[in-house]
């Protein structure tokens, strides 16, 4: 192939190619040493900064890094930071918080993880299409930016870019710069690697130089390899000093030989902690606490310890022995007698309780004191330490020679390393009972004589003149009713005010035995027959989103109670029932006869053998939990918001069954309802022939003038009439403002206003408080067919305003009127105020 030519044509074409290998050859060969020189730098840098320079420097040879800059991503919170910058232009990155939200070309290549090659136009056109946060920074000609990626993921980005020359990077320079990106990345994660490892070192230091108890690392033949600053204080040398030592040399209770024992028997990483003594420099003994674990370290054991110095503690239990030692002493010279009790168990005593009791010391320990109360108070004692009553208190106290006698208890619990202990202290009260209740039975026969003697005299005149008048009205009655047959109308009504005077007449009978005997007028009644007569109005007042289950017992069920008062207990347990269901529910109401017998009642302090009748109301309600249990009966608690309750419905319940000799029991847990057990004594029927079932109605006749304000017409009317039949003055409106009208052209005086609570214009209470500012005596009825959550918000079922639930008979409607002029108040609205 001597002397073969070419055309001018390829010649040129064989130089360009000749041309190009050789550039190539140039760039693989910078590309090389620019690799090269980052790896070099992984190990001759001290850190990322000095890492990030090197990386600069390097990629010059490869690209032009005029404007350039490494950005780091840390995924656990997806932000980016720029450590290392140098720019022409921006001389600082701020940090991207939210790399997925935020609009950056290197947020891009982070999320993307791919390279990225964009021209100014297509960056502003990306950044107008854009709904993610858009950084401040200056738009380049043209950037460049590669992501940094290891095994473990991205770490970063590393970016170029050109402010003047749009033409300055294009695929080949993308492709170069992706080149060493791996490079890069693996030098990046190299650093950071070890400045964690730097950075936790530093930390386990600090920690151990500023460790205020003494650290110890000592090896498997009892060499102490490391320790820290408060090691060497408490021993009073210098950490060169301590570092030459061995165990043996420093603490008193372990040979080499029995170290090494210790180390066998030892399993690794179980945490161990004792107490021993260590030798001080001068040879004093420093007590320590010693807490620490065998482990084994690239095959190698270790045993650290850290020695807590424990003097301090030391010196305050000898305070304590001695300490116990005067209480002993003063114990033992107390009159009254104390015992300390472990888990129930009696542990120690002083000798005055020993005598007290009639014993000696030792036969009473390990005993269980609340042997020694007498059986009828052990109940109240059981109750006291379980709600740790403080305060002293009466019982019974045994003595060895069988004899009770009179003591005052009083007795703390406390924990102590997990056991319940007690201290009791018992004094001898016999003299000085036996002088109080002398005291207290003269003071109360006087008090009880005088209050007798100033209620008779008052119950005596009242009734008498009561009598009076009502023989007068008995006898113009009768008179009366000689002329005008029964059969006609006229005698009808006579027939009534006869029989409401007659049983005015038997109601002052009721206020003589007041005088007698106490403020209740008990009556004989059947259980059954009385609660059934009450479901009507129970219904009406638990509303109708609550079923109301009434479960009688088959049998007669006879109590002596005031009827009034199991009105009252059922108004307010089932409120109560209606406000703990608080929407749909059911509620029940139980009766059954109970006999309890004494293991029934021997942890029931209140409950006393017997027959009784059960009386039990329950709801499927919210429930209650023991803080609120313990505080149930408590006059003024209560768990409803302010201005809902009075917090006195179920002491009132409380009160009623106490006073009556019975007690009550409470079921409840949060979500599983609550029931009510009340236990009455159950009566025998004897000379008083049986229960008595009917209870003698009053007159509901009146005079007065009342308003009536009612905006339904036909209820207006019937209303009207009920009243007028009775003979009140009754002035009617159909609407508020007729009312008030009705009031100004009235001349006399208004005794009653009778008003719907809902109507239009204004509603009854606002009526009540303008009517008011004329006739500032007038007295209010409030009316109305809504349940009481709708009208509760309009105040009428406040404590101290009346109110009737429609719809109501004229015998209803009259009663409740009367009760409002004469100022009485039923069982029922006190009931609905709880």
């Amino acid at each position: 192939m001597i002397g073969k030519t070419f055309s001018r044509e390829e010649l040129e074409r064989r130089l360009v190619v000749l041309e190009e290998q050789l550039q190539q050859q140039s760039r693989f060969a910078a590309i090389n040493q620019t690799l090269f020189k980052i790896a070099n730098a992984i190990n001759e840098t001290a850190d990322l900064d000095e890492l990030f320079t090197s990386i600069h420097q390097a990629l010059c040879l490869i690209i032009d890094t005029t404007n350039f800059y490494i950005a780091l991503y840390d995924a656990s919170d997806d932000s980016l930071t720029f450590p290392y910058i140098v720019d022409t232009v921006d001389t600082c990155y701020p940090p991207i918080i939210e790399v997925s939200k935020t609009a950056s070309l290197t947020a891009e290549v982070v999320r993307t993880k791919a390279p990225l090659l964009v021209a100014k136009a297509e960056i502003l056109a990306r950044q107008a299409a854009s709904t993610l946060t858009i950084p401040a920074c200056t738009p380049s000609e043209i950037w460049l930016g590669v992501p940094l990626k290891t095994q473990n993921g991205i770490v970063g980005v590393m970016a170029v870019q050109h402010y003047q020359d749009a033409d300055c990077y294009d695929q080949t320079d993308l492709s170069v710069l992706a080149a060493v990106a791996d490079q890069v990345a693996v030098a990046i994660e190299r650093k950071q690697l070890e400045k964690a490892l730097r950075d936790s070192e530093q930390i386990f230091r600090q920690l151990i130089e500023t460790a205020s108890d003494a650290i110890y690392l000592i090896d498997e033949q009892g060499q102490i390899v490391r320790t820290n600053s408060a090691a060497a204080r408490m021993l009073g040398r210098t950490v060169g000093e301590m570092s030459a030592l061995n165990l043996d040399m420093i603490d008193a209770n372990f040979s080499l030989p029995e170290f090494l024992s210790f180390w066998h028997s030892v399993p690794d990483n179980e945490p161990l902690t004792f107490e021993s003594s260590h030798v001080r420099a001068d040879g004093s003994l420093v007590p320590v606490e010693i807490s620490g674990a065998k482990f084994t370290v690239n095959g190698k054991g270790c045993f650290y310890g850290i020695v807590r110095n424990i003097s301090g503690r030391k010196q305050a239990e000898e305070v304590l022995r001695e300490s116990e030692e005067r209480y002993r002493l003063l114990s033992d010279l107390t009159m009254e007698g104390i015992v300390i009790h472990k888990n129930g168990v009696a542990i120690d005593l002083n000798s005055s309780m020993a005598d007290m009791l009639g014993y000696r010391r030792e036969e009473l320990f390990a005993k269980d004191f609340l042997g020694f109360v007498h059986e009828d108070d052990r109940a109240l004692v059981r109750k006291n330490l379980a709600k740790d009553y403080a305060a002293p208190y009466a019982i019974r106290v045994l003595r060895k020679n069988g004899e009770y006698f009179d003591a005052e208890l009083e007795a703390r619990n406390f924990k102590q390393k997990g056991d319940n202990w007690r201290v009791s202290a018992i004094r001898d009260i016999s003299v000085q009972k036996q002088a109080e209740e002398n005291q207290k039975r003269l003071q109360a026969q006087l008090i009880q004589a005088q209050k007798m003697e100033s209620v008779g005299r008052l119950a005596g005149g009242v009734a008498h003149d009561f009598n009076n008048m009502l023989g007068v009205i008995l006898g113009y009655t009768e008179l009366a009713m000689n002329q005008n047959p029964p059969d006609t109308r006229l005698g009808e009504y006579l027939q009534q005010i006869h029989g409401a005077a007659k049983r005015s007449a038997d109601m002052t009978q009721q206020l003589l035995a007041f005088a007698r005997k106490q403020t209740i007028a008990p009556k004989v009644l059947d259980l059954n027959q009385t609660v059934a007569g009450m479901i009507t109005m129970l219904h009406r007042l638990i509303g109708e989103n609550i079923e109301l289950v009434w479960r009688p017992a088959p049998e007669v069920i006879p109590v002596k109670m005031d009827p009034s008062q199991l009105d009252q207990i059922m108004a307010n347990l089932c409120v109560n029932a209606r406000d703990a269901i608080a929407g749909v529910g059911r509620l029940t109401i139980e009766t059954a006869p109970a006999v309890l017998d004494e293991t029934y009642c021997a942890d029931r302090p209140e409950a006393a053998p017997g027959a009784f009748a059960r009386l039990t109301v329950s709801d499927d309600g919210c429930g209650m939990g023991r803080q609120t249990l313990d505080k149930l009966f408590e006059p003024f608690f209560t768990t409803k918001d302010i201005g809902a309750g009075t917090g006195l419905g179920l002491a009132t319940v409380y009160g009623i069954v106490k006073q009556n000799d019975g007690f009550v029991e409470v079921e409840s847990a949060p979500g599983s309802g609550t029931t009510f057990h009340l236990f009455l004594p159950l009566y025998r029927e004897d000379a008083e022939g049986g229960p008595q079932r009917v209870a003698p109605p009053r007159t509901t006749a009146g005079s007065e003038t009342v308003l009536l304000v009612e905006d339904e017409p036909m209820v207006l009317e019937m209303t009207t009439m009920m009243l007028e039949l009775q003979g009140y003055r009754v002035l009617p409106a159909g609407k508020p403002t007729e009312a008030l009208r009705l009031a100004d052209e009235h001349a006399g005086e208004i005794h009653l206003l009778i008003t719907d609570v809902i109507m239009p214009e204004m509603n009854g209470r606002d009526l009540a408080a303008r009517l008011q500012a004329g006739y500032p005596r007038v007295k209010c009825l409030f009316m109305s067919g809504y349940t009481a959550s709708v009208i509760g918000p309009h105040g009428v079922l406040d404590e101290g305003f009346a109110f009737i639930q429609k719809p109501f008979s004229m015998s209803d409607l009259c009663n409740r009127v009367r009760d409002v002029l004469d100022e009485r108040r039923t069982d029922e609205q006190n009931a609905i105020h709880q």
